[in-house]
C-alpha cells in the first residue's frame, strides 16, 4: 500500500520510515543505504533518457 487517504500512509512507506528507526534507536540494519538509493537514481534516470530517446543507455559497472 502507498499514501492513503486522509493523507495517512502506510505500506512500504511506513516499513521503510519504521526499519530507519530501528536502526537508529537499535542498530539495526537498514533496508537500504545512501549507495543503494543513488544507484535506483542512476537506473530510473537511464530508463527515462532511454525511453525518450530510444537509445541505449549503458551504465558504468558497479550500478
Amino acid at each position: 500500500m502507498t499514501p492513503a487517504a486522509g493523507g495517512r500512509i502506510g505500506g512500504f512507506v511506513m516499513e521503510a520510515i519504521a526499519r530507519f528507526i530501528d536502526s537508529v534507536a537499535d542498530g539495526a540494519p537498514l533496508l537500504a543505504d545512501a549507495q543503494d538509493g543513488l544507484r535506483v537514481t542512476r537506473v530510473l534516470t537511464a530508463i527515462e533518457e532511454a525511453a525518450a530517446t530510444g537509445k541505449i543507455i549503458t551504465l558504468a559497472d558497479g550500478v
